[in-house]
């Protein structure tokens, strides 16, 4: 790699973490400020589907137009640049559906540059290490989300205690913090260089052999989405009622998960670079299937930390792996097309996702059944792609 590249890789994975901190504050206090604000399981549902459906749009739209020259920095500044506007603006009006145009303009921004920036990290990268330094790109924004979750408790108490407010009133000053964060941020993204080939990439890449085919990643994709809507929506406000927690102790608890998850995450990832991703996929897609079937049933909080552990280190490792996969059986030259097709059914689904488990907070006993809905699903398409892989072993055979 040449230097541009490698202070590309260094940039961007410092753009991860800023942008996860922030993020990781607002992530947990707008289901639980909204609560506040009378708002139904659906509606917080809705939060999140919404944001989903402005950064699939944004992610589509955009993704095919950075593909032209020096486009992929210009679109990154610009969607970190109007957040910080957007952050500023959320605690406003203290009023529902004024969150919800917050937090749709917000997506919309979330779609113009998250998806640009994974490409750009990508075409920085070695074709041989890219499922590694796209995990490594991640697992440091991970890193910020669990610096948020650990810092989030501690800040509310002090700011309950200094100031003599509420903690409702201290979720304004997480709004400011996470818009210096995209302050600073922006600043930094100053320093990407356009890359225009890459010279370093070799036909010895390990990838699917054709065996993983796009379709396939696409419908994964969608339902992974299922859940990761729900685990950052509905999931948290369970996490508060089901178990009477405060909200920095729901901050306490993700961070544990997250710590979990870590190890996991990083390992698959080198292993889907050495020796290809159609058993690394075998070993995500059976633990997400195998664990939405077990978290509903969980009543104790230690183990259900545990378990979602396990589950965030299966879905925070599909993430990167598929869009390294992507990036090898689509055309090269459409890269910032296909990250942002994945991308776009990946929020599809984190659309749909919270809705479900909205309705289902609110009308069922068992609050997380949704999750067993959407475990349901991803065995039947896990179904489906192990019988295509029989048929092209025969196919194979045969001719």
């Amino acid at each position: 790699m040449d230097n541009n590249q490698k202070r590309n890789i260094f940039i961007l994975t410092s753009l991860a973490f800023l942008g996860s901190l922030g993020f990781g504050f607002i992530r947990i206090i707008i289901p639980i400020y909204v609560r506040y604000l009378g708002a139904t399981g659906f509606q917080v549902g809705l939060l999140s589907s919404g944001f989903m459906l402005a950064r699939a749009f944004a992610a589509v739209l955009f993704g095919k137009r950075s593909d032209v020259k020096g486009k992929r920095r210009f679109y990154i500044r610009i969607g970190i640049s109007l957040t910080v506007v957007i952050l500023l603006l959320y605690p406003v009006i203290p009023n529902y559906y004024w969150i919800l145009i917050m937090r749709l303009l917000q997506g919309f921004l979330s779609g113009l540059t998250w998806p640009i920036a994974q490409t750009m990290l990508l075409e920085s990268a070695q074709e041989t290490k890219r499922a590694t330094w796209l995990s490594i790109y991640f697992v440091v924004g991970r890193v910020g989300t669990i610096f948020a979750n650990l810092s989030l408790g501690g800040l509310i108490y002090l700011l309950e205690k200094n100031l003599g407010i509420t903690e409702q009133s201290t979720f304004n000053y997480f709004f400011v913090l996470a818009a210096f964060l995209f302050f600073v941020a922006f600043l930094e993204s100053a320093g990407l260089k356009e890359i225009v080939s890459h010279p370093e990439e070799s036909s010895k890449t390990s990838v699917t052999q054709g065996r993983l085919k796009v379709n396939h990643l696409f419908v994964f994709a969608f339902i992974v989405g299922f859940f990761l809507g729900t685990f950052n929506s509905i999931f948290i406000i369970y996490l508060k009622e089901g178990f009477n927690l405060s909200t920095g102790n729901v901050a306490y608890a993700l961070f544990g998960a997250y710590l979990i998850s870590f190890p996991f995450i990083l390992s698959l990832s080198l292993f889907a670079d050495r020796k290809g991703v159609d058993k690394v996929f075998h070993v995500i897609l059976i633990t997400m299937i195998t664990l939405s079937l077990i978290i509903p049933g969980i009543k104790d909080l230690k183990l259900l930390v545990i378990m979602l552990g396990l589950i965030y280190a299966a879905l925070n490792s599909f993430i990167p792996i598929s869009r390294a996969t992507v990036s090898h059986i689509k055309r090269k030259k459409s890269l910032g097309e296909n990250i942002g097709k994945i991308n776009a059914f990946q929020n599809t689904g984190q659309i749909i996702g919270p809705l479900i488990a909205g309705i289902v907070y609110d009308t069922l006993r068992n609050k997380l059944f949704s999750l067993t809905l959407f475990g349901i699903l991803l065995f039947l398409a896990y179904v489906a792609w192990v019988i295509s892989l029989i048929a092209q072993k025969r196919k194979a055979i045969h001719s």
